[in-house]
């Protein structure tokens, strides 16, 4: 399991990150990781076991972390399911980080003309910003996806809930 976009958040100046995943050692592991990284803040970091398929397990993670954390500033889902990948090309170090700060860069005031929108994090951020304008169009670069809802009170300070879910 790979933590980067938790530890860029962090990097970035997040106070609190909750991490959910199936794996409690994984999630030990990229804990330290993520305290031992040099931030101007002091961070606080937990985690929650849990199995994205199970929506019991899965409200619990969303009840227990804002009690440990307070007001979330970004929480990283680590439980999924993915064949075993093949590698088109070996990457190097740069690009396994793109994703973790292409994340921060999203979560800025600059991107927010990407809000509720699709995108790819190896998308060139310079043509994004010049296409701003066609991106903000409804219907451009959005995708829905429909599942369980889940009912909660929490409110994040990067993403909300609706209410009316």
């Amino acid at each position: 399991m790979d933590a980067s976009i938790a530890k860029a958040f962090a990097q970035a100046g997040a106070r609190a990150i909750g991490i959910i995943g199936r794996r409690e050692h994984l999630l030990k592991s990229n804990i330290a990781n993520i305290v031992a990284l040099p931030t101007n803040t002091d961070i606080k970091v937990d985690y929650a076991v849990s199995d994205v398929s199970q929506y019991g397990q899965i409200s619990a993670a969303f009840e227990k972390l804002p009690i440990a954390l307070g007001m979330v500033d970004i929480l990283v889902s680590n439980a999924r399911f993915l064949p075993k990948p093949t590698p088109l090309r070996s990457a190097d170090d740069k690009e396994s980080d793109l994703p973790g700060y292409f994340a921060v860069w999203l979560a800025s005031p600059e991107a927010k003309f990407l809000k509720g929108k699709f995108v790819w994090a190896n998308w060139d951020v310079d043509e994004l910003r010049l296409r701003a304008k066609e991106i903000m169009e409804p219907k451009a670069l959005e995708l829905t996806l429909v599942g369980p809802a889940f009912k909660s009170k929490i409110r994040y300070k990067y993403c909300t809930i609706p209410k009316n879910l």
